[in-house]
Order: C-alpha cells, then sequence, then structure tokens
C-alpha cells in the first residue's frame, strides 16, 4: 500500500511510524486471519500496521507472508533481466489494455500526494473490505516490481493475501520448507448448449447469482480470497491435495446449482535456488520449473429449465428483427497473449528509451505465463471487454449486452434498428482490439434474433472466421474480413447522396456481368446520366475502387454482389418514402 509514497522505505517501521495515517492502520483497520487450529494459529485479525511493519518478518504468522510475499514475487517476476528504477518517482507499469494508445503509465502521484490520497480513502468509513477494495482499485494505477514493470500492485496484493491463507504455505513455512508448485484456478460457468435466446438469457441472470454465491461460501466458509473478474473467478493455492480438495468444493457446489462450471486449471512447479539480483547480493530464489494447464467440467452435465427472467438490454434484443453477436477472445490463447504482450512491452520500453540496469545474473523461466501475469492479463482484457460492451450497450448499462464475460472468450449481443450499424460497430470494435499489446480475435455475427445459439456459437468460435463480420440468413453465410470492412466503411462515406433505387441497379448488375471489368463499365454510366448524384464521379470512382479491391482479394462476383448488399443502408431512401429501416442488407 505504502510503495506509491515510498518505495524502498514502504515496509520500515522506523519509516510508518511517522506517518499521518498510523494511527488508523493500527486501531481502525484489521485483516482477517481466521481460525487454524491445525497449525496451531488461534488469532482471528491482524491489525494493518502489524502486516505492514511484518510481511518480512520471521515470527510464525510473519514468515506467513512473507513466504506468500516472496512467492508471489519471485514468480510474478520470471523475466528477472534490469532494474527499472530505484525510487517511486521514476517507477512506471506498462499496461496490457489502453484506450489512449499511452500504454507506459508513469505514476500520476507519489510521495506526500499518494500519502494524502490514501489518508482520504482510510477517512471515509470503518468496513475494512469496501475500504481495502477502494485502496486495490487505487494501487492498480501502480507497478508491483522495478524489475518486472508488467504487473500492478492490485494483482500481486491480491495473490500475496490469497496465498497466506493456504494451508500448505503456513504448514511449510513454519516448518521452514520451500514451496514446490502453485496453483490458480479460474472458474466460469459452461457455455449452454441451448436452442432459443430467452434461454441464454435466463442462463445469464443465473450465472451472475452462482458467481457471487460461490464468492461468498468460499470466503466465509473456506476461508479463502476469490477474485471475481467479469465471470471468472480465481482461486489460488500451494499443493496438489489444496487443488484437488477446492476443486471437488467446487464440483459440490456445482451439483447441488444443478449447473456445470468449467475450470481452467493452471500448474507451476517450482524450486529455489540463490540468484545475484544485485552486484555481489545472492538470495534465495523461487524459479519455475515446469508449467501446466488443464480444463475441467465440474457440477452436472446439463443447465437447468428456468423460466427466463425480464433483465434489462435482453427483451430489445429479442424484439428487433436482426441482432448482431460480437465474439473477442485473445489470439492464441491465454499463453500466446502473455508472450506476445510480454514482447510488445520490452520493445515498447526499448523505442520509448528506457534501458534499464541488466541485473548481474539474468534468469528466464520455462513459460511466458506468471500467476501475477495471469491476473493482470485478465484485468486488462477485462477493461477491453468493458470498453467493447459500452460501444454496443448505447444509453443502456454495458452489463446488458454481455453474454458470456471470460477471460478466454466473451460474446456481446445487441438488437439492430439500422442496417448502417453493424459495419460501423464492428470496426470500432477492431480498433479497440487494436489498442491491446496482445493480439485479439474479433468475430461479428448478424442473424435474426430467433436463430439458436447452438449454431451461432458454432460460427463464432470456428477460429476460420477470425477477424471477419459473418451475415446469416436462412442457410446462407457470408463471410466478409476486417479488412473487406474497412473498403466496404470508405466506400460507404460517398452514398449519402445516391439514390437507393439507382444503387439497386448497380446491385443486379453485380449479379448479372461475368468480371469487374463489365461492372465498372455500367457504374460509369450512371455517373454520365447524373444518375448518382452531385458528386456522382466521385461516387463512381470509390465504388470501382472498391469493387476492384475486392476482386483481387477474393476472384469472385458473388462476394461483389453481396458486398453492396451491404452498402445498401448507406443510400438515400427517394422522398416521400418516409423513414424506412433495413435490419439486414442481404
Amino acid at each position: 500500500m505504502l510503495k506509491p509514497v515510498n518505495w524502498r522505505g514502504h515496509d520500515k517501521k522506523r519509516y510508518v511510524d511517522d506517518l499521518n495515517i498510523v494511527n488508523k492502520i493500527k486501531s481502525l483497520y484489521f485483516v482477517d486471519w481466521g481460525h487454524d487450529q491445525g497449525l496451531r494459529e488461534y488469532v482471528t485479525k491482524r491489525s494493518l500496521y502489524d502486516v505492514i511493519i511484518g510481511h518480512s518478518g520471521t515470527r510464525s504468522w510473519e514468515r506467513y507472508w512473507a513466504e506468500a510475499d516472496r512467492v508471489a514475487s519471485a514468480v510474478g517476476r520470471f523475466r528477472l533481466r534490469k532494474t527499472y528504477w530505484r525510487s517511486e518517482q521514476d517507477s512506471f507499469i506498462v499496461k496490457v489494455y489502453d484506450r489512449n494508445r499511452t500504454f507506459i503509465h508513469k505514476y500520476p502521484i507519489t510521495g506526500g500526494q499518494a500519502l494524502e490520497h490514501l489518508r482520504n480513502i482510510l477517512d471515509r468509513g470503518q468496513d475494512p473490505f469496501r475500504i481495502f477494495k477502494e485502496i486495490n482499485d487505487f494501487l492498480t494505477l501502480f507497478p508491483s516490481d522495478s524489475r518486472f514493470p508488467f504487473i500492478g500492485l492490485k494483482a500481486h496484493h491480491w495473490m500475496v493475501d490469497a496465498l497466506r491463507r493456504s494451508r500448505s504455505l503456513r504448514e511449510r513455512a513454519r516448518r521452514k520448507l520451500n514451496l514446490d508448485m502453485i496453483f490458480v484456478i479460474r472458474v466460469h460457468t459452461a457455455a449452454p448448449r441451448i436452442y432459443r435466446l430467452k434461454d441464454l438469457r435466463s442462463h445469464r441472470a443465473l450465472n451472475n447469482r452462482v458467481l457471487k454465491y460461490l464468492e461468498e461460501r468460499a470466503l466465509n466458509e473456506k476461508n479463502l480470497l476469490p477474485l471475481r473478474v467479469g465471470d471468472d473467478i480465481f482461486f489460488v493455492g500451494a499443493s496438489n491435495d489444496e487443488l484437488n480438495e477446492l476443486l471437488y468444493w467446487i464440483h459440490e457446489q456445482s451439483s447441488n446449482l444443478g449447473i456445470t462450471m468449467e475450470a481452467s486449471v493452471y500448474q507451476w512447479t517450482l524450486y529455489k535456488r540463490p540468484v545475484e539480483v544485485e552486484p555481489g547480493k545472492r538470495r534465495p530464489y523461487y524459479l519455475i520449473d515446469s508449467y501446466s494447464k488443464e480444463l475441467r467440467l465440474l457440477g452436472v452435465p446439463e443447465v437447468p429449465r428456468l423460466a427466463p427472467p425480464r433483465a434489462r438490454g435482453w427483451p430489445e434484443a429479442l424484439e428487433e428483427g436482426k441482432v448482431m453477436w460480437i465474439h473477442l477472445s485473445p489470439e492464441g490463447g491465454i499463453e500466446e497473449a502473455a508472450r506476445r504482450f510480454l514482447d510488445n512491452a520490452e520493445k515498447l520500453l526499448e523505442e520509448a528509451d528506457i534501458k534499464g540496469v541488466p541485473v548481474p545474473e539474468r534468469v528466464e523461466n520455462p513459460t511466458d505465463l506468471s500467476p501475477d501475469l495471469l491476473i493482470s492479463l485478465a484485468e486488462g482484457l477485462e477493461s477491453f471487454y468493458t470498453d467493447c460492451a459500452k460501444e454496443l450497450a448505447g444509453n443502456r448499462r454495458p452489463e446488458d449486452v454481455v453474454v458470456i464475460g471470460s477471460l478466454e472468450e466473451t460474446i456481446l449481443l445487441k438488437g439492430l434498428k439500422d442496417g448502417r450499424e453493424p459495419i460501423s460497430l464492428f470496426k470500432r470494435i477492431c480498433s479497440l482490439a487494436e489498442k491491446c499489446l496482445c493480439p485479439i480475435n474479433v468475430i461479428g455475427l448478424i442473424a435474426d434474433g430467433r436463430y439458436p445459439f447452438w449454431r451461432i456459437y458454432e460460427l463464432l468460435t470456428d477460429i476460420s472466421n477470425k477477424d471477419s463480420l459473418i451475415y446469416v440468413q436462412g442457410g446462407r453465410v457470408l463471410r466478409i474480413s476486417s479488412v473487406d470492412v474497412e473498403l466496404l466503411e470508405r466506400a460507404s462515406r460517398s452514398l449519402r447522396g445516391v439514390s437507393r433505387s439507382q444503387f439497386q441497379k448497380i446491385i443486379r448488375e453485380a449479379r448479372k456481368v461475368d468480371g469487374p471489368r463489365a461492372l465498372a463499365f455500367f457504374i460509369k454510366q450512371l455517373a454520365e446520366d447524373g444518375k448518382l448524384g452531385n458528386n456522382g464521379h466521385r461516387v463512381a470512382n470509390e465504388l470501382i475502387r472498391l469493387i476492384e479491391d475486392l476482386y483481387r482479394r477474393h476472384k469472385d462476383m458473388e462476394v461483389i454482389h453481396e458486398a453492396l448488399k451491404l452498402l445498401k443502408p448507406f443510400t438515400r431512401i427517394r422522398a416521400g418514402r418516409g423513414e424506412e429501416v433495413e435490419y439486414l442488407p442481404i
């Protein structure tokens, strides 16, 4: 908590005792400890002051914090190459996602300013859970480590606090034994194989209740510290016995609720050896020996039949003739996302001339994904997914358009009122995806609201459809790439003055002719006859350019015919016909 105030002195008693918040953290705020009679630990709470001063100490309860801190720091700092700063004034963090494309963020406030901000938070009340959450949200702005500036203090704090609750870690710390493994479980409800969209709405409402239930039971009954990010809950532990016990507990809870849960299990085996982290200074250091991941299905194998609640946002989508689905996922999975993020982040640091000082002994681990980085990626991608939801939600809440909101798969849904929406929305989502430091697959799909979800889901998760906008009508499926969408969006800007009836002639002609030259000749003739509006020649040039680009890419006149249909809503409706709306220009 005090790293933004004084990086090197954040846990020194003589420094903390001089702070103007010392009385509050001594007497008002306490950290839950919990009974653990098996390890002869009967204290239920520790003051925040004791935790700050003692988290690197040697007494029994301090060793729990110290070991959790060492494990989280070391496995989080798994690319040990350089030291980037020595004080908080020079520190920075590299963000996974940044809407402003800055990515490298220096501390917004440090020293006395940061202390004043923390004091204001502590002054707002005495509910530790709420206060600690607000402090941690503030600390997302700051890095946890000077040697690995890609993980925020919030992710590090959660990892430490969750690990110190591990019975295996406590037992080994008490006996002064090293840990040999660490695991993270990411739990979410399985995507349902259901037919109707209103049944999916039921699943969405049930999902929120289930996750909240699991969070509360884990915290109150198991003395665990779950972390909710989107539709995922993260758990952490430090032994195979704990892993199996926790999986069985999740399976029991899921079975009692009558649902299926997916559990992604990430495991790292660890070993310890001396590492020269500073010139002439060697200290024992946890390193990753191996990494593995597996998927478990827990609970019952089918979704319960429930009457669909009337959730905000969903009824509107059902009532519209057509709906738009957006599927978002990190390209290549979370492991590939971690590798690409680190590569791009280190390249950015070089371009920004942030060199750092090489460490005496360089450390590389056999994976690009560490436990801390997994959490940072989840939080960064959740910010990206939320911004995408805002683009679709308009005046509604972003959560009203979320169907599935998981780390490796997020699906959004919007009812369409205007045939011009799909191209502009898809382009805006692709623009947001470019603001992530790891590559994102974007798939858009337009279909009737009654089209079965299981078929929608097959198309959205087909890797061959990545970075595509898909139109479905009956049994027909049209796929256009994100590059094609750029071409269509560019051409659409010139069509506002073109009569829809004249543009319909171009669409019909595209089906008749056998090549782009004949169609280009027909369009030029319309422009010569004044049929394409006041800027007819410019419109003709844009359309011909579009046709040539599409034909060069696809060698198929049917693609051009369908693409021109997508542009029809951008044309002018003839006066006297009223405000007509086309839901699907296909």
